[in-house]
Formats: C-alpha cells, structure tokens, sequence
C-alpha cells in the first residue's frame, strides 16, 4: 500500500470499474450473436434459441446463490479470476463446436463463469470505499455496466457479418485483459486501511433494513421478469405491426437508455434510500407503462412505455443493489442472492410470457406482467408493515416512518 492508501483505493476502484464494463461489453456481444451463430449455422428454432438461453439463465441462476457466499470466506480476487476463466473456456470454442447440444454445454459453462464474477466484484467494489459513498460508488459500477452493455450489441452487429467467429473471439480477448486487470489489483478492504469516520446515527436498523432487502429483491424480480420478457417478445410484436428494424433497435434501446439516467441520478442524489414511497410510486410507473404499451398504436406510445419501465428498472436495480450491499458483513453472500434473483427474472420472464403470447396474444405478455407487478407491490407492502413497521425504537432513537430518509450514508448492519 503507498504512502497515500486512499488515493490507491481510488485508483483500484476505477480498474474495477473498467474491469466491468469491458465485462460488460463481452456479455452484450455474445449474447448479440448466439442467437445468430443458432440460426446461420444450425438452422435453429425460435423454440430452440429461447431453450438454450433458458439453460445459461438457469445455470447463472443456480451458481450465484453460492458464488457470492464463497467469496465471502475465500476471497473476491480468487473467485472472479477463476469465473474469468471458466467464461473464457465457455466462449473460445462456442463457435467452432458442431452441434448444438456442445453449444448449450458451454454457454452454461460460460455462464457459471460470470455467476464467478458478478457477485464478487460488487462485494469487491463496496469494500474499497469508506462508509460514506456507498451511493455515489454504486451509481459508478452501474454506469459502468449499463454503457457497457448497450455498447456490446453494436460490437456484435459489426463483428459477425464479417465473421460469425469474431463476437465470441472477442469477448474471450477481452477477458484475457479483465484477467490481467484483476491480477494486478491488491485484494485490500477500504475499513481495513482507511480509519473509521465518525457518522451521524443510522436512522434504520437490524429488522428494518433486512425487510427493505426483501421489498428490493422482490421489486427486483418483478421488474427483471418484466423487462426481459418484453426484449424476447416485443419484436414479435413489433413484426406483426410492420415496424422496421431500426426503429425497433431505437425502441428497444431506451429501456438501457432510460435505466442509465436513472443510474446517474441516483448516484448523485441523497434522500430515496430508505423511502418505501419512491420505490413504490416507480413501480406504479412501471404499470403505467405496461399499460400504454398493451394500447399502443403508435411508435411513440411504445417509446414512451419503454422509458417508464426504464426508469423504473433502474430505480428498483440500484435499490436492490444498495441494501443488498448496506451490511457489514456478508456483502458476498447478498450480491449472490441478488444476481440470482435477476437470473431468475431473466430465466422465467421471457418462458411465461412466450407460453402466453402464443396462447392468447401478442398483447398478452403485457397482462402478465400488469398482473405480476400488481402482487410483487402488495407483497412490498406486506413486507413493510410486517417487518419494517414491526418494532419502534424506544426514547432516543430513530422511529421508521413511511418517508424515512439517509443522508447517503451507508448504515451499520443490525
């Protein structure tokens, strides 16, 4: 460590930054061709497309309820260098196999290894700060892998037509340099080396915090369904009414283009941790534009359906993320849960909601999810008042309120 270890915590935090949207680009450009590689060289189904990609959503899914926990006790470093290696082997030989069984083999491979990455390197992140910029810190990692992945689709679509090769040589390049990135990192914790700050008192503790952690996972799982199913199906949707590709990338393209300005705000704003209120008024947010998008006629109605669920998809991510790192201890363990609550999300989302199109509508996807948001909300509120609201503080301390408030400070565990 130099003479100036929070300058150095500093600079490590931005490779860490770095090592995520390069991690980011990677997913986005893979996952751009697969469906392609599927198609171009064997021919596949949409049956067959939508199934391999369950398989990768599965695998991650199941992985990240124990890689977070694991890293825990044997450190982040070591477990996100062995998830880039196992995406690595899962990639470098995806397009060169000659069957399809061999492909969705090694895309679970390839997703085990990202389930090695994600839950680590958030815990990583959180730890290399002080306990006063948890939020400014988060918004940065989420700036990261939002741009990052918006940026990988337009890799894919310049890489594959000149070689269905390229994408998925390019993603395992890339991990070659988050590998040397990461190696180069000291594995240092911000408590460890910074001194402890003095900071005002917590205004939520113990039971409270852990039931705002339940009401953001379960947010999280509503909105990741939602979001994913309507990415699958939507172009569907859009064929059946004759709007081009182009438009349909625009369109598509202001759900991440919506979440990330919600990323930048939150990061730079106090005052909605903690606010039941907030996180509820975007869900009904979410509903709204549910709602607009099963009427819509017009491209502009469906851009406008497409911002609201934005919007509210990075108002529910970066509230999942936030308390699932607000802890003490067990920061690994958290981020596992919560990228298997989006794996989950992603695996079930676009399964239902294309039994349902093709049973009753096109349109019908966006009932489903209407009906869906409309239980995980009162669920939430369940949650609020059986275990937020259960125990009141007795004289001097702080009482939970419906509007309570942080100054932005990241909280003591219970």
């Amino acid at each position: 460590m130099s003479n100036n270890p929070r300058l150095e915590l500093t600079q490590n935090r931005k490779k860490l930054y770095l090592t995520v949207f390069i991690m980011s680009v990677c997913i986005g450009t893979a996952l751009f061709a697969l469906p392609l590689l599927l198609i171009k060289k064997f021919q596949a189904s949409v049956f067959m497309v939508g199934f391999i990609g369950s398989l990768g959503a599965l695998g991650y899914t199941l992985a990240c309820l124990s890689t977070g926990r694991l890293s825990d006790g044997l450190g982040r470093k070591k477990i996100i260098l062995s998830g880039i290696i196992l995406f690595i082997s899962g990639y470098i030989f995806l397009a060169d196999v000659g069957n399809i069984i061999s492909i969705g083999i090694l895309f679970i491979v390839g997703s085990i290894g990202m389930s090695l990455f994600w839950p680590p390197i958030q815990a990583w992140i959180a730890e290399s700060i002080d306990k006063n910029n948890l939020t400014k810190v988060l918004g940065n990692f989420n700036l990261s892998w939002s741009t990052g992945l918006m940026l990988g689709p337009l890799c894919g679509g310049f890489l594959f037509p000149i070689n269905y090769k390229l994408p998925f040589y390019f993603a395992c390049l890339a991990g070659a340099v988050m590998f040397v990135l990461i190696f180069r990192i000291p594995e240092t914790r911000g408590l460890d080396v910074l001194e402890k700050e003095i900071r005002p008192t917590e205004p939520v503790k113990g039971e409270q915090k852990k039931g705002f952690l339940f009401i953001a996972w379960t947010a999280n799982f509503s909105s990741l369904f939602i979001i994913v199913m309507l990415r699958n199906l939507f172009p569907v949707l859009a064929v059946s009414l004759d709007i081009g590709p182009r438009v349909l990338g625009v369109l598509i393209f202001l759900i991440g283009f919506s979440q990330t300005v919600m990323f930048a705000c939150l990061g730079r704003i106090r005052g909605w941790h903690y606010n039941i209120n907030l996180l509820l008024f975007f869900q009904v947010l979410a509903g709204t534009g549910l709602a607009i998008g099963f009427f819509a006629g017009s491209n502009i109605l469906f851009g406008l359906s497409f911002i609201l669920m934005g919007l509210s998809a990075g108002m529910v991510y970066f509230s999942s993320i936030f308390y699932s790192l607000d802890v003490d201890h067990g920061k690994g363990r958290n981020t596992g849960f919560h990228e298997s609550i989006i794996g989950a999300g992603m695996l079930f989302g676009p399964l239902l909601g294309g039994i349902l199109g093709r049973e009753y509508g096109l349109r019908a996807p966006y009932l489903l999810g209407l009906g869906l948001l409309f239980c995980a909300i009162l669920v939430q509120i369940a949650l609020y008042y059986k275990v937020v609201k259960k125990k009141d503080y007795k004289k001097g301390s702080y009482v939970v309120r419906h509007n309570c408030k942080t100054s932005g400070e990241m909280p003591e565990s219970g």
